[in-house]
C-alpha cells in the first residue's frame, strides 16, 4: 500500500462499494484509491453477509441497481444467473429476494472493480480497522489498529449502522443469555427448544430474528415486547402508483401529517394501499426534513415517528403474511409495553414488563432476551473507537437530534467548531439526522453518485 492517497473510504459495506464503483465509473485522471475494512466481506456489511435465504430484501428488485444511471442492473444480473433461473420471470422486478442474493451482487461488482480497465484508479483495500482520524495541514493521517499510519487528502466515512449498546430501561446486565446486538449470529445459535424467546423490538430485525430462530426447528413461544406492539405492514403484491404531488408538502410537521393522513385516505379508498402515497412523497422528504426546525424535528420523533415508520419501512407481503401467521397461532405473543427488568437465573432468565393494554406487570420466564430495537445513532454511546475518538478532539460533532454525524446535505462533515469540512465527508446512514431518509439502497446510490462527482472534482 502507498503510504499516502487522495481518498480513504473508511467502510467496505455496500455504501463504501457502491460509491468505489461509481469511481471506477467516473475518474478521467489518475487517483490512488484506499478502502479500509474488516469485519464483514466487502460491499455486503452486516445487511448483505447473512447466508439465510429466507431473509428477503424490503424494497423491490426494480429499486435496488447500485447505480443511478443503469436502474436494471441487479434485474439484469439477477437474469444473467443460471442458477437463479426460478426468478426469471416477467414479474421480476416486482420481487422481494433474498438477501443473501443481493450480497452475491455485491460480491461480484466488487470483482467487477478489481478486474476494471480504468487504469486512472490505483486501489488498495486494507484489511483492518480505522481507530482514529488526524488532521495534518490539508490532509488526515489514518490511524489502523494493526497496520502503519497513512496519509490521506480526503476521507469519506462509511461506516454504517452502529449496533445497540443496552437494553431498553436496563441500565446494566452482563449475561450470556442477554443479546444487547441482533446482528451477533450468536443470538440465535445453542437454542433451548423447550424454553420460550423474548424479544425487545417489533420492526424489522424482529423479524429477522424470528426467522432465523424457527429455520432452525424452533417452535417454542417467542415473546415480542415493543412500545406500540405493531410489526411493519405490508408491500402491496403489485406495486400500485398515484400521482406524484404538484409541489411539495408544507414544511410545518401538523401541516404535513394532516396532508399525508388526507392523502392515504383517499389512495387506500382508491387503491386499498397506503404505500404509494409514501413513494409519491419521498422525492421530497429530505428537503421537507432539512427544512423542518429542531423542534418540529423532536415532536415528530416523538409524536409521529412510530406511524412513519411502520408504514414506510415495510415487510414483502408474504413475510408479513409469516408472521402474523405466527401471531395468531399464539406462536409469537406481542405485547405493546416497556421492558422493567431481568433477572439471571441459573438457566433462565426472569423478565419483568408493563403491558399497555392491561395496564398491569407481567413476569415471564425466557432461556434469552434479545435486542432487536434498532441501531444506535448516539455516537457518545457507540463502542466505535473511531468515532469515539473523533468525537473527543472535535474532528466530528453529532447532529442536533444524535442520528449520526452533524454535516450539510451533501455530506460534508462538521466539526465542533461549526466548520464545514471539504475533505473528510460521508454518506449513507450516517446522514439519518442530516437527511432522515439516508439507508436505503434507492438514496445510498444517489448519494455515492454525487459524492464520487465531489472527490473527483
Amino acid at each position: 500500500m502507498n503510504t499516502n492517497c487522495d481518498l480513504a473510504i473508511v467502510g467496505g459495506g455496500a455504501a463504501g462499494l457502491i460509491l468505489l464503483a461509481n469511481i471506477f465509473e467516473k475518474a478521467t485522471y489518475p487517483v490512488a484509491v484506499v478502502m479500509i475494512n474488516a469485519g464483514y466481506p466487502t460491499g455486503k456489511g452486516i445487511a448483505y453477509s447473512t447466508n439465510n435465504n429466507n431473509h428477503l430484501l424490503n424494497v423491490r428488485v426494480s429499486r435496488m441497481s447500485a447505480f443511478t444511471n443503469d436502474a436494471n442492473h441487479f434485474t439484469k444480473w439477477i437474469l444473467s444467473k443460471p442458477e437463479y433461473g426460478n426468478y426469471h420471470s416477467d414479474n421480476l422486478a416486482e420481487r422481494f429476494v433474498p438477501r443473501k442474493m443481493y450480497g452475491e451482487y455485491l460480491g461480484d461488482l466488487f470483482q467487477s472493480i478489481l478486474n476494471s480497465d480504468n487504469k486512472n484508479v490505483s486501489f488498495s483495500l486494507v484489511d483492518d480497522e480505522v481507530v482514529d482520524l488526524k488532521k495534518q495541514g490539508d490532509s488526515f493521517e489514518v490511524l489502523l489498529k494493526n497496520s502503519p499510519v497513512f496519509i490521506s487528502k480526503k476521507v469519506v466515512l462509511c461506516t454504517g449502522n452502529q449496533p445497540p449498546i443496552s437494553l431498553p430501561g436496563i441500565s446494566s446486565i452482563q449475561s450470556e443469555k442477554v443479546f444487547i446486538n441482533p446482528w451477533d449470529n450468536k443470538a440465535v445459535e445453542n437454542i433451548d427448544h423447550e424454553k420460550p424467546v423474548f424479544i425487545v423490538g417489533a420492526g424489522l430485525t424482529m423479524v429477522d430474528t424470528v426467522v432465523s430462530l424457527l429455520d432452525q426447528g424452533f417452535k417454542n413461544k417467542i415473546i415480542v415486547v415493543s412500545k406500540h406492539g405493531a410489526i411493519p405492514m405490508a408491500h402491496p403484491v403489485v406495486r400500485v402508483s398515484v400521482p406524484h404531488p404538484e409541489k411539495a408538502p408544507a414544511s410545518d410537521i401538523h401541516e404535513i401529517y394532516s396532508d399525508l393522513k388526507s392523502r392515504i385516505r383517499s389512495a387506500i379508498d382508491h387503491t386499498e394501499w397506503h404505500e404509494p402515497v409514501l413513494e409519491a412523497v419521498r422525492p421530497f422528504t429530505q428537503k421537507i426534513w432539512q427544512e423542518l426546525s429542531i423542534e418540529q424535528k423532536n415532536r415528530f420523533l416523538r409524536h409521529i415517528n412510530h406511524r412513519w415508520s411502520k408504514l414506510r419501512h415495510r415487510l414483502p407481503h408474504e413475510m408479513f403474511d409469516f408472521i402474523q401467521s405466527l401471531i395468531d397461532s399464539k406462536q409469537i405473543e406481542l405485547y405493546a409495553g416497556k421492558l422493567l427488568n431481568v433477572q439471571e437465573n441459573t438457566n433462565d432468565l426472569t423478565i419483568r414488563f408493563f403491558d399497555k393494554s392491561t395496564e398491569t406487570d407481567i413476569t415471564v420466564n425466557a432461556q434469552r432476551i434479545i435486542n432487536c430495537i434498532g441501531p444506535e445513532g448516539d455516537f457518545d454511546k457507540v463502542n466505535n473507537p473511531l468515532l469515539r475518538n473523533m468525537l473527543s478532539h472535535g474532528l466530528i460533532s453529532k447532529d442536533p437530534l444524535s442520528l449520526g454525524f452533524n454535516a450539510t446535505g451533501d455530506g460534508r462533515i462538521i466539526d465542533k467548531s461549526g466548520n464545514v469540512q471539504d475533505n473528510l465527508l460521508t454518506i449513507g446512514s450516517g446522514l439519518r439526522g442530516i437527511l432522515w431518509e439516508s439507508t436505503a439502497i434507492p438514496e445510498i446510490r444517489l448519494q455515492a453518485h454525487e459524492m464520487a462527482n465531489k472527490v473527483l472534482a
